[in-house]
């Protein structure tokens, strides 16, 4: 409620909201107006040594190369705001296209509004109230273009800033970044919460993060996520069966709605985070979400399985690690729901494991080397098809199953772990 109340201030201003204004509303969302203090540059050091440490464990398990421009990707600790701000820049290229659809659908809906229109939503309003909706709905209409931009990405941002790890807390390709980034904060904070060792979580950051960029800066995994991405978010469309049909289920007493009685649940109702999705969602999103879950879920399975291949042989506490951060991912709030179907993305527990199931499986089947094969082409990312059913992609590669694995523990090598003195 109170990142879209920085929205409407935004959108209600003289001027159209900058960039600018976007990053100072997103950090004050994500800190909840509360002002952050600089990283110790103690954790900062002590940070920058485990990034080392998992960078060349990242490298050695996944073969992908952590070298941009001829440097070494970095990890860095920053602030809520931080994060804000460079989370932003990254979005830009979604927030645009996003808003345009959405800007689109509204202002041809109250395009089409008549007078007739607005005096029977007049009715709805509480006795007393001096509102010329006139103004108003052709305000909205002024206001629904590049200010709808930047003040929907100031409450994203924000959002997903006050509950955000990390630059991959979404599966976002990011076009070249400085650095990734870890929020030292809301480590230490998660940290303490669940009474787990911080150095622990902060190399299983490290891990997590480097992993995500290693195969996310693939270009063609990086460039076919990116174009799905862009596409589900200019193809927003108000959806009038829909709302029709939840209205219907509503099953509302128009007498109560029209003496003011039950305004309050319809309001309700109408706000409610799936109603409003689903509202607008169109044909074309319902074709692309398929094509996004198969390579997101893949993604995020891929992850998973080299994080635990490697963090359960150097971390003392993984488990207790990886079982505070599984619980922390399934139980997202609404909010956070609500951000990632807005993008396409969704996700729950349930496509989470079906990615990992997908790894495990090709693992199983042909060994840990068909991994590779895995992010080889744009032909060989798998489809909605594949992800369910490992052998399907086998097949569709033409890689034959092995019967001879030795599929237990102990199977995957990684390098030893270096000491961090020496680094």
């Amino acid at each position: 409620a109170e990142g879209f109340q920085h929205m409407l201030e935004m959108l209600g201003g003289a001027q159209a909201p900058s960039w600018e204004q976007a990053a100072q509303v997103a950090a004050a969302i994500a800190s909840n107006g509360v002002s952050e203090a600089n990283i110790d540059p103690l954790a900062r050091i002590s940070f920058e040594q485990l990034a080392r440490v998992a960078s060349l464990q990242v490298a050695a398990a996944t073969g992908f190369s952590l070298i941009e421009n001829g440097r070494e990707i970095e990890v860095a600790l920053i602030t809520r705001a931080e994060w804000c701000s460079e989370t932003l820049s990254a979005y830009r290229s979604l927030f645009e296209p996003l808003a345009g659809s959405l800007g689109g659908s509204i202002r041809l809906q109250m395009g089409e509004l008549t007078e007739e229109d607005v005096d029977q939503i007049r009715q709805f309003l509480p006795s007393g109230a001096n509102l010329d909706l006139s103004k108003l709905v052709s305000a909205l209409q002024g206001a629904f273009g590049p200010a709808l931009a930047a003040g929907l990405a100031g409450t994203v941002v924000g959002q997903l800033g006050s509950r955000a790890f990390g630059t991959y807390d979404l599966p976002i390709p990011r076009l070249m970044p400085q650095h990734l980034s870890v929020i030292g904060t809301a480590l230490d904070e998660f940290s303490a919460d669940w009474e787990l060792p911080v150095e622990d979580l902060r190399l299983w950051m490290c891990l997590d993060e480097l992993c995500h960029h290693a195969v996310l800066s693939v270009p063609h995994v990086g460039s076919q996520l990116s174009e799905l991405l862009t596409e589900h978010a200019r193809s927003f469309s108000l959806n009038e069966e829909k709302i029709g049909n939840y209205l219907q289920q509503l099953d509302l007493d128009p007498s109560a709605l029209a003496s003011g009685s039950g305004l309050e649940a319809f309001q309700a109702a109408l706000m409610q985070p799936g109603f409003v999705l689903d509202a607008l969602e169109s044909s074309k999103q319902a074709e692309l979400r398929p094509r996004i879950d198969a390579l997101v879920t893949a993604v995020e399975g891929y992850v998973a399985w080299t994080v635990d291949s490697i963090g359960s042989r150097l971390i003392g506490s993984y488990s207790q690690v990886a079982e505070a951060l599984r619980r922390r991912r399934i139980e997202a709030d609404q909010a956070t729901q609500f951000v990632e179907r807005l993008f396409g993305l969704e996700l729950t527990a349930a496509k989470l494991d079906t990615g990992r199931a997908f790894i495990d499986g090709l693992v199983q089947r042909a060994g840990v080397e068909v991994l590779t094969e895995l992010w080889a082409s744009r032909d060989s990312l798998p489809t909605p098809s594949d992800v369910v059913a490992p052998g399907l992609w086998l097949a569709r590669m033409g890689i034959e199953i092995s019967s001879e694995l030795d599929l237990g523990e102990g199977s995957f090598e990684v390098p030893d772990f270096p000491d961090i003195e020496e680094q």
